[in-house]
């Protein structure tokens, strides 16, 4: 009967003969408190007070109107419902939200006790749910365990804090059965698990296994509870604790559970990404791990609030304002994740790739990408870090994704160099580069560029195929070693503030021929190429 504990100091305070069932919350203190008050009589004043806002079945005995009232009352408790009066509407004038019809339900969780209106404005419970008493006791309680206690003796209906002895005893086999079958039923699901894994060719840890069948086994013991908890017939207050703990239980195993599935997930595609020719991927997959670990944190602290009986819709709606200036201030954190959204889709470039933003303004190796920003260390050995809001809307120049290296040298002669002199450095020069097995020969131009005041320039571009800093600059060196050496050989002198004579001899003596040979010399002879060289801290960093 204690399911109208609170419900019988508002009776109280309203008084049983002022317009008993004038709105839903005076008839429900009415019939509930009196109830209550009658302490399951049959019959008495209270119960009589109670009848008025009761609409009684046509030819239905006091005997089994009694029983048909305490059956409901006996419903309430076991699904721990307590009534409160400030649940309870008290107006007379009162609709559904739903149906848009004059009545009430008491409690979501049992839709078919309400109070319904009648024609005479007066707010009853009606005929049918009286009816179906018995059918709403058995939609709550699987076994009627308090009609089976009614066979055991005396010592057994014993009350200590308003709990029976057989419904204590009751409840410590309840929690036993339910610790024993969650360790048989996680054991048999761990066999069969492993099993069905093995099937379809997915190697998974039996550690990881194991952590995964732990929290599955609290939620096969919150099932056992949720389901003969209420068969035990406790006071409402002490059900409404049990379940609404066991309900905590079972939100918290869920997101338990969840984190291991996403750490199994997580570790099998690490495993994948190593073989993949990126490796965004290696980064990717921690990320959208804790991602995912984050959305069911969030799912399972809004499950945990509605199962506890917190309306989170009505929460997340009277944050109002506050709710407002929080996704105010949170705006450049959602920005920088979309960001990292953003470059993990179009990836302007690999982990370890060597970066420059915004024509120089940041330049370095990519080392991380995270939630909120992207970690790049420049070549003196410092970390910056970048939002990823302005990384995804910069310009990336993308040194690392690079398939030949560029060397570009604007050669300058003095003026007294001959036509002839700088022809067979041009072919010369191109014939050496022809030779370098490194050198990419679709790329290479070697012509007389320019003529300004006191210097003439030959142009030198070509590609080399080198993968690190170290190699190319090393490929670089060979090359004006090269060139250098050609001009020596043709008697061409290098322009600069001061003169040098590269070459003793007279270029009026090198004749036409003696210039051909000196060129089929270079473009014929092999070139030495560069050897292989260990990487450098530096040696993905751009020239």
């Amino acid at each position: 009967m204690s399911a109208a504990v609170v419900v019988v100091v508002v009776h109280l305070l309203l008084g049983a003969d002022a317009a008993p069932c004038a709105s839903p919350r005076q008839a429900a203190a009415t019939i509930l408190g009196n109830l209550n008050a009658a302490g399951g009589k049959a019959s008495g004043p209270e119960v009589r007070r109670a009848l008025r806002c009761v609409d009684v079945p046509t030819g239905m005995s006091a005997l089994t109107l009694a029983e048909r009232l305490a059956t409901l009352q006996d419903a309430l408790d076991s699904a721990g419902i307590v009534v409160r009066p400030q649940d309870i509407p008290d107006d007379a004038h009162h609709l559904d939200p739903r149906s848009f019809l004059p009545e009430f339900v008491l409690t979501p969780s049992l839709p078919r006790v309400r109070l319904v209106q009648n024609d005479e404005g007066e707010w009853k419970l009606p005929a049918d749910v009286l009816r179906d008493a018995d059918a709403i006791h058995n939609d709550v309680v699987a076994i009627d365990l308090q009609r089976l206690s009614k066979k055991l003796g005396p010592s057994w209906h014993q009350k200590a804090l308003g709990i029976e002895a057989w419904q204590a005893a009751g409840f410590v086999v309840v929690v036993v059965a339910a610790v024993l079958l969650r360790l048989l039923l996680a054991l048999l699901l761990l066999r069969q698990l492993t099993l069905l894994l093995k099937a379809v060719g997915l190697e998974v840890e039996f550690q990881e296994l194991k952590a995964a069948a732990r929290p599955v086994g609290f939620i096969l013991g919150c099932v056992v509870v949720g389901v003969f908890a209420p068969t035990l017939a406790l006071p409402a207050a002490v059900t409404a604790l049990v379940l609404g703990g066991t309900r905590l239980i079972a939100a918290v195993s869920l997101v338990w559970l969840a984190f291991r599935l996403v750490d199994i997930a997580a570790r099998h595609f690490a495993k994948r990404a190593t073989g993949t020719h990126t490796r965004m991927d290696d980064h990717l997959v921690p990320l959208l791990s804790r991602m995912a670990k984050l959305v069911v944190l969030v799912l399972g602290a809004v499950l945990g609030l509605q199962l506890v009986g917190i309306d989170v819709g009505s929460l997340v709606a009277g944050l109002g304002i506050g709710g407002l200036a929080v996704a105010l201030a949170a705006k450049d954190t959602i920005g920088n994740l979309f960001g990292s959204i953003a470059i993990f889709l179009d990836r302007p470039f690999q982990i370890g790739d060597w970066v420059i933003l915004n024509h120089g303004a940041v330049e370095g190796t990519v080392e991380n990408v995270g939630f909120r920003s992207t970690q790049i260390r420049t070549i003196r050995d410092t970390v910056i870090s970048v939002p990823n809001a302005k990384l995804a809307d910069a310009e990336v120049d993308n040194a690392g994704a690079r398939r030949y290296r560029r060397l570009h040298f604007l050669v300058s002669f003095t003026l007294d160099a001959s036509a002839a002199q700088l022809e067979a450095f041009a072919r010369a020069a191109r014939g050496c580069l022809l030779r370098r097995e490194r050198v990419q020969k679709s790329g290479i131009e070697v012509h007389v560029h320019e003529l300004t005041a006191g210097v003439v320039q030959v142009l030198v571009h070509c590609y080399v195929v080198e993968a690190t800093w170290s190699a190319e600059l090393h490929s670089r060196q060979e090359v004006l070693l090269d060139l250098l050496r050609i001009a020596a050989d043709l008697g061409l002198q290098l322009a600069s503030a001061r003169t040098l004579h590269i070459a003793a001899e007279n270029p009026a003596a090198l004749s036409s021929s003696e210039l051909e040979a000196r060129v089929a010399r270079w473009s014929a002879a092999p070139s030495p190429e560069t050897p292989a060289r260990p990487n450098s801290p530096a040696s993905e960093a751009s020239s």
